[in-house]
């Protein structure tokens, strides 16, 4: 099912579909980067919500966006998704990139309780990655006056496999949205927050979960020791489990 909104004067068809009874307690998925909503099917069926998977513009079935997003970009849409198909008195699941956005938009608006799996949204000053960076922006420039066979070369040869096969204007977006460090929204938020992560996760480590459980005022974190940065995917039952619980914490 699609919906129609407008985020910066452009209209985008918004994806989005529903599972269970809707009397039941509306839960909000939010999936990561380089994935849609589908990601969330396989525990959907033992949830006891009423669940509403959206695909982020960008990705999925969604358009794609217009113009470069930023977070705040992300965090209007499903803002303006939930008030137009009535959802009211919702909890939200963020996994991963899914994560930053459900932490902004617990920030500006009222959530029951905050799940986040394996959540991205910690900056940190790594100060190999800076020299990286500083070496990569010096050789473009010198590249760029020198020989447009090595600027070509060096461009192409940048950043991860996933990034290359981004559009231009995901690429951007994802620069944008990488850049934020969300330690400030957490701070004195005092919705019950439940975080959940991978022991194995090298995308998200787990001192990232260990941060934002200090950060958050009334949270508690649960480890799945067999799991990397999926752990709907690799410890599904607990993940169930755990999920399912928050209606009677």
């Amino acid at each position: 099912m699609f919906c129609k909104i407008k985020i910066n004067e452009n209209t985008y068809n918004c994806y989005y579909e529903t599972y269970g009874d809707i009397k039941n307690p509306p839960l909000v998925l939010l999936h990561g980067w380089g994935v849609d909503s589908s990601i969330f099917k396989n525990i959907i069926p033992s949830l006891h919500y009423y669940c509403i998977l959206i695909d982020f513009i960008g990705f999925g079935k969604s358009d794609q966006p217009k113009t470069p997003f930023t977070l705040n970009d992300y965090v209007t849409q499903i803002n303006k998704m939930l008030l137009k198909l009535k959802i009211k008195n919702y909890s939200m699941l963020g996994h991963s990139f899914g994560g930053r956005v459900a932490i902004k938009y617990n920030y500006y608006y009222n959530i029951n309780y905050l799940i986040l799996s394996d959540s991205a949204g910690i900056k940190r000053n790594n100060i190999k990655l800076r020299t990286k960076i500083l070496k990569y922006k010096l050789l473009k420039k010198i590249y760029y006056i020198t020989s447009k066979t090595k600027y070509n070369e060096l461009i192409s040869n940048s950043g991860s496999r996933d990034y290359k096969l981004l559009s231009p204007v995901m690429k951007q977006t994802m620069n944008k949205v990488i850049k934020e460090d969300l330690k400030k929204y957490c701070k004195n938020r005092k919705t019950k927050t439940l975080l959940l992560w991978g022991l194995y996760d090298e995308e998200t480590p787990l001192k990232d979960g260990y941060l934002f459980n200090n950060l958050f005022e009334n949270s508690r974190i649960i480890i799945f020791y067999k799991s990397n940065h999926f752990p709907h995917l690799d410890e599904k039952d607990k993940f169930i489990r755990l999920v399912n619980d928050t209606l009677y914490d």
